[in-house]
């Protein structure tokens, strides 16, 4: 089929016009035309045990959100980002333009009041 797998994600795989992102059991086909993605669904279809669950507004949790005539595609994870929030209690929260007033001077932490701080789950 002539997929070259991605020096970036080894997850995503490139050909001409199309690329296919795949994760787990979980395939993601994105290309130029609709009869493109119709002849490659086919050929894996062909070769893999699988199912077509046509178009897609939802892929691993992120938001994809096509307008055809304009060609663009809006991506948004605004879910995941509002799940993170609530899980750390911040879903009440107002938005700022800062979070801390100007002029704060900043001290150093003390190391043993991050230590059970989950601060790579929270920041990503």
């Amino acid at each position: 089929m002539g997929f070259v797998c991605s020096n970036a994600d080894p997850r995503l795989y490139c050909a001409e016009n199309t690329l296919l992102m795949l994760y787990v059991d979980d395939l993601l086909i994105c290309g130029d035309g609709v009869e493109n993605l119709e002849l490659v669904k086919n050929m894996l279809l062909e070769e893999f045990e699988g199912r077509d669950l046509g178009a897609t507004d939802h892929f691993l949790g992120i938001k994809l959100q096509r307008d055809r005539p304009k060609g663009t595609v809006l991506i948004s994870q605004e879910s995941y980002v509002e799940s993170i929030l609530q899980r750390f209690g911040m879903d009440k929260c107002q938005a700022v333009s800062t979070s801390l007033e100007t002029g704060v001077k900043l001290t150093t932490a003390n190391e043993n009041t991050m230590i059970d701080f989950p601060y790579q789950e929270l920041v990503g």
